[in-house]
């Protein structure tokens, strides 16, 4: 999903240089990361070679990886983005403008509502929130100024280094998605250092078939509109009365799409097209986003359409998977208009 991923960045015209962090050695693809990625400003960088050289270092579980890759990344500002998130508009001018430049932490909201137990404030000496105040983070997708946050980075790192069996039973509480999400927004309070958490609610990316929802990831907003918002609201003293039922509420424009439920490895190609070639209730193929011409619109092209091409071309184009034919068959059936007669 990475190389997808990638694609499509560079697709939104951006020109951020990108470190790919692999767990091992055996991630480590050749073709990819000696010959691809230069081509595409990025380059592949191996956790364990990091790791070896730390003594009896311990086995650590995916989700305390990521820490770890902002603390070794070369790059002092940092747009972290999961393997499987990608922007549908270039990100770049986003350090330039607040709420980056005036926080140097930017966290995404999750479905849920907040899950800290109050036992970890109580541990840190800090008041908790008010429940409503927002929702849980996802850590999917986060902006990171090191120089500016150098000491919650280190803390994060050991609520991380901890947190299988101690911080994120604290920070979750058994609830679902329990893992990393919650220690850098926390480290940052628990350091008094600022932090700026996007308002808009995430959106679900999926479609309606034989009755069911079947969700294929979330759509985040951009910081940028959602701050500026936010600010109007603040100095217009509370939102008018149409604003507050939601319905009528201006809302910031989707910027990022983190595809988190259905993953389109290229190493495991049987699961999303399994998914996508479920037939309707009509018995035709249909898109995995269902017909989101609100994001069409808000993104000003066919975001699914695009995204199905990269993965052909990072799939199909060198390599011969034995799916590449159902999913150029999935793809021409739904996103090539028919012939005119």
């Amino acid at each position: 999903m990475a190389i997808t991923s990638l694609l499509m960045l560079r697709r939104t015209g951006s020109n951020l240089p990108v470190e790919l962090f692999l767990d091992s050695a055996e991630d480590y693809n050749h073709h990819l990361c000696d010959e691809r990625l230069p081509k595409l400003n990025a380059r592949c960088l191996i956790m364990d070679d990091v790791f070896s050289s730390t003594p009896d270092m311990p086995k650590l579980e995916k989700f305390q990886f990521k820490v770890f890759s902002i603390i070794f990344s070369e790059f002092s500002d940092i747009l972290f983005l999961d393997a499987d998130a990608f922007p549908i508009h270039s990100p770049d001018y986003l350090f330039d403008n607040n709420p980056y430049k005036s926080y140097g932490l930017v966290t995404w909201p999750d479905l849920w509502m907040p899950t800290v137990s109050p036992v970890f404030y109580d541990l840190a000496n800090l008041t908790a929130p008010p429940l409503k105040s927002r929702r849980s983070s996802e850590s999917g997708i986060m902006m990171y100024d090191k120089s500016r946050h150098a000491e919650s980075i280190i803390l994060a790192s050991y609520y991380n280094f901890y947190g299988p069996h101690y911080y994120y039973p604290l920070f979750s509480q058994g609830a679902h998605g329990e893992g990393d999400k919650e220690t850098f927004l926390h480290s940052a309070a628990v350091l008094g250092k600022p932090f700026y958490d996007v308002k808009t609610p995430m959106g679900f990316l999926g479609r309606w078939i034989k009755g069911d929802f079947r969700t294929a990831g979330m759509k985040q907003a951009d910081p940028v509109e959602d701050y500026n918002l936010q600010l109007l609201k603040r100095n217009k003293g509370q939102a008018n009365k149409e604003e507050k039922d939601g319905k009528n509420e201006k809302r910031a424009r989707w910027l990022f799409l983190h595809h988190n439920i259905v993953k389109l490895d290229l190493r495991k190609m049987d699961d999303p097209v399994d998914t996508v070639s479920e037939l309707n209730e009509n018995g035709k193929l249909m898109r995995m986003w269902g017909d989101d011409n609100k994001l069409i619109e808000m993104s000003g092209y066919d975001v699914e359409k695009v995204m199905w091409e990269e993965i052909i071309k990072a799939n199909c184009e060198t390599s011969y998977f034995e799916q590449c034919e159902r999913l150029r068959e999935f793809y021409t059936s739904v996103f090539t208009p028919p012939p005119s007669e």
